[in-house]
């Protein structure tokens, strides 16, 4: 039986004694992909900052919050994606 490897092994066990298979990421976009995907998560974070900022602080509004932190998450997808894609 293969035991799971790296810093979260132990973790990988099944409460049946096996493990779970693991599978690693490959790459689906070139180069160029992603750097476009990395700028727009930038842009993404920056407008979720700033509408953070000048609009829902402010205002108190929970709009202009839910805005700010869908932008960012969305932002942070892109820039992740960006990274391991």
């Amino acid at each position: 039986m293969e035991t799971p490897s790296g810093p979260f092994g132990h973790l990988m066990k099944k409460s049946n004694g096996g493990t779970f298979s693991t599978m690693r990421l490959t790459r689906n976009i070139d180069e160029r992909g992603r750097s476009v995907r990395f700028w727009i998560g930038v842009a993404l974070l920056t407008l979720a900052a700033i509408i953070g900022f000048v609009w829902a602080w402010p205002a108190a509004s929970y709009l202009g919050w839910a805005f700010a932190i869908g932008l960012a998450l969305g932002g942070a997808f892109s820039v992740y994606e960006s990274a391991v894609g």
